[in-house]
């Protein structure tokens, strides 16, 4: 198409701004421009077809017309230049035009104009809305236009041209605009001010008379009102109102105008619609009602964050409106995504109410308080209980030290606040960093857990610490495992369960020890007469505050992991959805609503206590026949070991509600569950909803299932724990703490369950428990296992004694040979696990571990080695049924830094027999300590950086630097295979939050520069041959036999033994914090599964911040959610790697801080090492299975 005149007309305007003092009069200028402008209009709007880019490529055309509206002050002028600009920008796909004008400076022009004619004696209305209609074309390029339009005044006038009437066009492109100017807060609330959220709900009111029938476009006009506004206007009302409600005045002001009121009716008015004619008709007419109903759903949620919002919402008839529009939504994406945030409102619009329980604390805490304030006053006072006001009171001095992780329950981040380094860090790490003791003192208590520096036989049985028990608690000195010791009678053990309101002892459980498992993973089995379920010596060993009633059905007999491969669930979008309006409906129409309380175990110690008479020892045997009609609910249980349920609600016929214990003397910590029912009957599914979870997010929101042993499956030679349930969701309740407890909300982790046998006893478990009881049955095993081979040197000690009074095994491997190398020689390796009693996962990777060291497999492995094991830190957790905390109510994991020695002996004894190996010249020269995680899949493991530490001295420290691996080079670690690690989880950084935990602690203080931390996830590998499968305990005994054979590999390439020189000794806390107070690591928030509708419940409404695990963090040992650790996690099974090749190539010498990298079949470890030649990448992280 010829352009000439066109581009004559442009030329003749560009002439015109270059050359302006030709003219001698403004009246001149202005004619001149006047009759450019005005042909340029006739040309441009006489063409059919515009090439509007090609012109528009000429920044020199659209500045023209820029300056045009900036310098000439004429109407006419300005009226021209408006249409020419509309011209150019045209009808559709006007985005990459727009972004020219604005980079232009055509936004400010506009406004200045609209400004200068506002301020006109006799504004024009049609120059306005022109100006209005440029506007809300460049609005959607241009950030800044709220700023602008304030700056100039503009808002008043989009305000003044809508209480005025406009055509559907006009009104529509300033209700745009005024969504637009409301993105600003300030603008926001200056808009309130004037009028503007009235304004909009009367708009929304006509248009609601106006789709309801009740009054006519034509009838309006006769009667001289206001036409109410078609579909797009009233869509633009809406959105507008929502986008300035966002502000919590406007919102006030809206719920005082009646909004909730209109917009119920609208709500309901929607679902009336016009027949269209055709079909592209109706699918206009649908979309804009999407939009509006999403508009109305946004500014309710808006309106419901306040109480008052609340009230009138509820008066207003709008739940039940907006509940029977959500069971009539369509089913498509976008009645999804409304759904989603229909489902909020309802949560957010239900009754408040707190947890239906008497007490955030633990009913056992009584008696946990009676302890410490019978001990010792050093053990009262370094032990403290987060008790309820009540208690405090009975508590006197010892609950005067309140803990102050009361609060730190798992939330969006999971953060664990206790135990952090205070503004008196520097002052802490160097009291706390280095064990006091002396080198003769470290030898006195430690030496003899040494058995692997003398020749004595090869299996020993074990042998017990000269550790001082509690004062409080009965000395076990006489027990050793592996002596005849005659079983408890039923008499002697109701006795030690009691635990009467006035006592202060701990009782033992009444739980008959477990029977070893049947051998998976090709690792030797014992013979037959070692698994037997009987009674072994050990049960009198367990103490427990929690009265035992019974001894679950899983410890009676030999538990087995499925023969087959566990897929994960099929995640539903909308399976939140149908959750939510389900809870909904109990408060909607409580009609079937039966509220029925079939469990409470604080009713039931309350009263046993009165009586002063303990339960009754029992197992599932002795229960009365199931099914007989005696009851018309399921029965519940949990007083057992690892037992945890604190109350069944039965809300419907076949739906509870449950809620867990938190760890007793704390008010939080509540994700480990494990209970039995019973009573049930095949056919409809049973729903369950444990309603106290606090984490923001969980594995159930992305296939994880929980496990259920079934005791008919069991007798039918299927004893298997195996992933059941359909519809597993997790999601944001309505129930809210109370106000000593902080303002984060709980969450419902949801699951049905259809059984298969009618009167079939069930247990339910977060995950396969592994209690205390079946640890010491592995113990007896492990010992005949090793007896049986006389090149094994095994020994059983006890490393202390717990605050509840259990004892903690220490497990010694090495070679009984010295033909390899001298035991005396030979490099110490430290497994530590179970340090947090609710990752039950930790203790199957390193009952794994101890499996393969006691094979044949492991030969040269245990010539190379010597493994110092610590399987279980928190046996008094364990028992219990904790999460997270000891019975000192801390988390163990946050005491390294400084335990104490009677609130915390696990810790202090551990990490002073560690002191001892490091002063008598064998400091470990790895050290891993295994954990669970709840939101990472695969396996991995990550160490410590310096170049990710707080501290400075750690990252100019030229000694961590010298080898200092390259960032980013993921490149290099890959192998033959084309495996390589897939960043996304927790790695190798020092954050400050962490100095107090294992890992960071046996790497500063102690030297142990390969210090790790092994995380298995309670749910699946994403990646690898396992890839959508759940992680069994078979595949995590797997990973425990792989990391051994990983270390050895490893071993391989060099000579391990040697200290680091000074140079790499890691700077103390306490000269460096001085320059690092106040430096505090950043945290990160990562793994937030993603989906639609579901996940959006989940978590995107949560203005409190997630993601955590938020966590804040993880609730893990290291909370790596929350901390900014990035790992390595990949699920790839890797090809062998030569171990003369880069990847794993070593120096015989200490040659600088940097990643050691061994690769096997299944195994990926990155190590922080001192003795690498390659450095492979800056993250110490790995990735297993």
């Amino acid at each position: 198409m010829d352009l000439g005149k066109v581009t004559t007309h442009f030329d003749a305007l560009v002439k015109f701004h270059k050359t302006t003092s030709q003219f001698k009069t403004k009246a001149e200028e202005v004619a001149h421009v006047r009759g450019v402008v005005s042909k340029l209009q006739q040309a441009l709007q006489a063409r059919e077809k515009l090439h509007r880019d090609s012109l528009l490529r000429k920044a020199n055309y659209a500045q023209s017309l820029v300056l045009t509206l900036q310098t000439v002050s004429d109407r006419e002028v300005h009226l021209a230049t408006v249409s020419c600009i509309l011209e150019l920008l045209g009808q559709t796909k006007s985005g990459q035009r727009a972004r020219i004008f604005v980079k232009l400076g055509g936004t400010q022009a506009v406004c200045q104009a609209i400004a200068s004619e506002w301020r006109s004696p006799t504004p024009n209305e049609a120059l306005l809305l022109q100006l209005h209609l440029v506007l809300a074309k460049l609005a959607p390029k241009d950030k800044r236009l709220a700023t602008k339009a304030r700056l100039c005044q503009c808002a008043p006038v989009v305000l003044s041209l809508l209480r005025h009437g406009l055509s559907t066009r006009g009104a529509e492109s300033l209700l745009r605009l005024l969504r637009a100017y409301a993105l600003s807060r300030q603008s926001s609330t200056s808009l309130g001010r004037h009028g503007a959220v009235q304004l909009l709900l009367r708009l929304l009111s006509e248009s609601h008379r106006g789709v309801g029938g009740a009054s006519t476009g034509a009838s309006a006009a006769a009667a001289g009102r206001r036409q109410p506004l078609p579909g797009g206007p009233a869509r633009r009302a809406a959105e507008a109102l929502s986008q300035l409600t966002r502000a919590r005045a406007n919102a006030s002001r809206a719920i005082t105008g009646g909004a909730a009121a209109t917009l119920v009716e609208l709500l309901n008015a929607s679902v009336v619609t016009t027949a269209a004619a055709s079909a592209s008709a109706r699918q206009r007419q649908q979309q804009q009602r999407t939009y509006l109903l999403r508009a109305i759903v946004h500014t309710l949620r808006n309106v419901t964050a306040s109480k008052a919002g609340r009230a009138a919402f509820h008066s207003a008839g709008g739940p039940a409106s907006l509940y029977r529009h959500c069971l009539a939504g369509p089913a498509s994406s976008a009645g999804e995504l409304l759904n989603a945030g229909a489902c909020i409102i309802l949560r957010q619009s239900a009754p408040r109410a707190c947890l239906p329980a008497p007490s955030l604390l633990s009913p056992y805490t009584p008696a946990l308080l009676q302890l410490l304030v019978s001990s010792t006053s050093s053990a009262a006072a370094a032990v403290a209980v987060a008790s309820d006001d009540s208690a405090d009171a009975a508590a006197g001095a010892a609950a005067a030290a309140v803990n102050s992780d009361e609060d730190d329950s798992s939330d969006d981040a999971d953060v664990q606040k206790q135990q952090q380094p205070s503004d008196e860090f520097a002052d802490d790490a160097a009291v706390g960093g280095a064990d006091p003791r002396s080198a003769e003192e470290l030898r006195a208590a430690y030496g003899h857990l040494e058995p692997e520096l003398s020749d004595c036989c090869t299996c020993c049985p074990a042998s017990t610490a000269p550790l001082t028990p509690s004062p409080s608690l009965p000395s076990l000195d006489g027990l050793a495992l592996g002596q005849p010791t005659e079983p408890a009678s039923a008499t002697e053990i109701g006795g030690r369960l009691s635990v009467s309101a006035t006592s202060a002892l701990l009782a033992p459980a009444a739980a008959q020890p477990f029977a070893r498992s049947r051998s998976i993973g090709g690792w030797p089995e014992p013979s037959p007469a070692t698994t037997s379920a009987a009674p072994a010596p050990a049960a009198a060993a367990v103490r427990s505050v929690a009265e035992f009633a019974i001894t679950a059905g899983p410890e009676l007999v030999s538990v087995s992991p499925p023969p087959h491969r566990e897929p994960c669930d099929t995640r539903r979008s909308e399976c939140a959805m149908e959750l939510m309006l389900d809870d909904a409906r109990r408060w909607i129409d409580p009609s079937d609503v039966l509220n029925r309380v079939v469990y409470d175990l604080d009713a039931i110690v309350a009263e046993q206590h009165q009586q002063h008479q303990p339960p009754p020892p029992a197992s599932d045997e002795k229960l009365s026949p199931i099914g007989s009609g005696s009851v018309d609910h399921l029965t519940f249980e949990s007083r057992f070991e690892s037992g945890n349920l604190r109350r069944a609600i039965q809300i419907r016929e076949r739906e509870y509600d449950l809620l867990l214990c938190p760890d007793i003397g704390h008010r939080g910590q509540t994700q480990w569950f494990y209970f039995r029912l019973a009573n049930v009957q095949p056919g409809a599914a049973y729903r369950f909803n444990v309603i106290n979870c606090e984490k923001p997010n969980s594995q159930f929101n992305c296939g994880m299932r929980p496990l259920m042993y079934s005791s008919r499956e069991a007798q039918l030679s299927r004893p298997h724990w195996l992933r059941v349930g359909t519809r597993v969701c997790y999601y944001r309740n309505h129930y809210q703490r109370a106000k000593q407890a902080g303002t984060k909300p709980y969450y419902t982790a949801s699951f049905s369950i259809a059984f298969r046998h009618s009167g079939d006893i069930c247990y339910l478990a977060y995950y396969v428990p592994y209690t205390y009881s079946r640890l010491m049955a592995d113990l007896r095993d492990w010992r005949l296992l090793a007896s049986r081979d006389a090149s094994i040197a095994y020994h059983q000690q006890w490393l202390c004694q717990s605050l509840g009074g259990n004892r903690l095994p220490l497990l010694t491997v090495t070679a009984a040979s010295a033909s390899e190398e001298p035991r005396q020689q030979r490099p110490c390796v430290f497994i530590s696990g179970r340090v947090h009693p609710g990752e039950a996962n930790a203790s199957w990777v390193v009952r794994g571990l101890v499996a393969h060291l006691l094979s044949s497999a492991a030969r040269t492995l245990r010539s190379r080695f010597v493994f110092k094991i610590a399987p279980m830190l928190n046996p008094d957790g364990v028992i219990n049924g904790n999460h997270r905390c000891s019975l000192a109510v801390v988390d163990l994991n946050r005491t390294w830094l400084a335990p104490n020695a009677t609130a915390n002996p696990e810790i202090y004894h551990t990490k002073g027999l560690m002191s001892y190996l490091c002063s008598s010249g064998r400091r470990p020269v790895v050290y891993i300590d295994c954990h669970g995680h709840s939101r990472h899949n695969n396996v991995f493991m990550f160490g410590c950086s310096p170049s990710l530490s707080w501290l400075p001295d750690d990252r100019d420290n030229p000694g961590w630097l010298a080898a200092e691996p390259p960032a980013n080079d993921n490149e290099a670690r890959r192998d033959d295979n084309g495996v390589r690690p897939v960043s996304g989880g927790p790695g190798g950084g020092v954050d400050r939050s962490k100095e107090s935990t294992a890992r960071v602690v046996a790497w500063r203080h102690l030297g142990i520069l390969r210090a790790y931390t092994l995380e298995a996830s309670y749910s699946c590998c994403d990646q690898g041959p396992y890839r959508g499968c759940h992680l069994g305990t078979r595949e995590l005994e797997e990973m425990g036999a792989r990391l051994g054979e990983a270390i050895l590999r490893w071993a391989q390439g060099e000579a391990p033994g040697a200290d680091p020189p000074p140079a790499q000794q890691p700077a103390s806390a306490a000269s460096s914090a001085a320059a690092g107070s106040g430096r505090a690591g950043r945290r990160r928030k990562v793994f937030r599964p993603s989906g639609a509708g579901a996940a959006a419940i989940s978590a995107s409404d949560d203005d409190d911040g997630d993601d955590d695990d938020d966590d804040a963090g993880e609730e893990e040992e290291e909370d790596t959610d929350d901390n900014g650790e990035e790992s390595a996690a990949a699920g790839e099974r890797g090809g062998d790697v030569d171990p003369n090749s880069n990847a794993s190539a070593v120096d015989a010498g200490p040659g600088g801080s940097g990643d050691c990298i061994i690769e096997d079949e299944s195994v990926l470890l990155c190590c922080r090492s001192s003795f690498v030649r390659e450095p492979e990448g800056e993250n110490c992280s790995a990735s297993v299975l």
